[in-house]
């Protein structure tokens, strides 16, 4: 059975703008574009890679984390070269989105103490992918429960650095 946002509560920062959008799109009566349902199945080798990184991560397979954070910014420049100039505001905030998290991928990657940060980027991913798959009326994709409790165990600091020193101001 396909589960769309229209019927189960998206959370985490974007919820409420992705509820709207999806609502939106689902009244006009549009059919689902290839290129759209695409774009999902691309989401889900970003979450995958991701996931990987942070396994890797963890397991201190730095090589293996490396290469995953490499497929992942590939995935998400397949992304942004789906990206139509027309698009207006939507193109301009999935192209600063798909970027956000290219920079924000290659910045953790290697970087000591950074599996709380995959697991954010994770998070951000796959809240993305969902948004995608409510539109197109595909599966949403839950989070693992190893991550969702690894990721509750580790809030984001505010004022500090990945490392758990007070930032330099």
């Amino acid at each position: 059975m396909h589960q769309t946002m229209t019927n189960k509560r998206i959370s985490g920062a974007y919820g409420a703008m992705a509820q709207r959008g999806v609502g939106a799109y689902q009244s006009s009566g549009g059919g689902v574009p290839p290129h759209m349902i695409q774009a999902v199945r691309m989401l889900d080798g970003l979450v995958e890679q991701i996931g990987r990184a942070h396994t890797c991560d963890v397991q201190k397979q730095y090589e293996a984390e490396y290469r995953a954070v490499e497929l992942a910014t590939l995935i998400l420049s397949g992304l942004l070269s789906m990206i139509d100039s027309r698009q207006g505001t939507v193109g301009a905030n999935l192209e600063k989105t798909y970027r956000s998290l290219m920079k924000a991928l290659v910045g953790v990657c290697a970087m000591p103490g950074s599996q709380g940060q995959y697991l954010r980027l994770y998070d951000a991913a796959l809240e993305l992918r969902n948004a995608w798959a409510s539109i197109c009326n595909l599966p949403m994709m839950p989070m693992p429960e190893a991550f969702a409790a690894e990721l509750a165990s580790n809030p984001p600091v505010s004022g500090r650095d990945r490392r758990g020193a007070a930032a330099a101001e």
